[in-house]
C-alpha cells in the first residue's frame, strides 16, 4: 500500500493542524476580509464565513476553559470573558454607534 506521506511525523503534524478549530476560524475570517474591505461585508457569503469562524473561535475558547485542571478557575474565566464580550457588544450597538459613521451603508 502506498501512502501519501512516508514520514509519520509530517502526517501527524498535518493531521493535528487540520483538526484545530482555531486554524479553520482564522482561514474563514481571513477569507472574509476582502469582502469587508471592498464594502460588501454584509453579503451572504462573508456573513456566513464570519458566523462560522466566530463559532469556531468560541468553541476553541470553551474547549480551553473546559480543559483547565482547575475547573473553578476555568468557570470564572469563562464567565468574565462572556460578561466583557456581552458588554462590548451592548456598548457597540447602543453607545458606540459613532464608530461606524464612516462605514458604507
Amino acid at each position: 500500500m502506498v501512502s501519501v506521506s512516508s514520514d509519520p511525523l509530517r502526517t501527524a503534524v498535518w493531521r493535528k493542524l487540520v483538526l484545530q478549530p482555531l486554524v479553520w476560524a482564522a482561514a474563514l475570517l481571513g477569507t472574509a476580509i476582502p469582502w469587508y474591505l471592498s464594502g460588501h461585508g454584509l453579503d451572504f457569503v462573508p456573513y456566513l464565513l464570519v458566523l462560522v469562524g466566530g463559532a469556531l473561535c468560541g468553541m476553541t475558547f470553551v474547549n480551553a476553559t473546559l480543559g483547565m485542571k482547575r475547573t473553578g478557575l476555568g468557570a470564572v474565566i469563562h464567565f468574565v470573558v462572556a460578561v466583557v464580550a456581552g458588554g462590548a457588544m451592548w456598548w457597540l450597538v447602543f453607545r458606540g454607534n459613532t464608530i461606524f459613521d464612516d462605514s458604507p451603508r
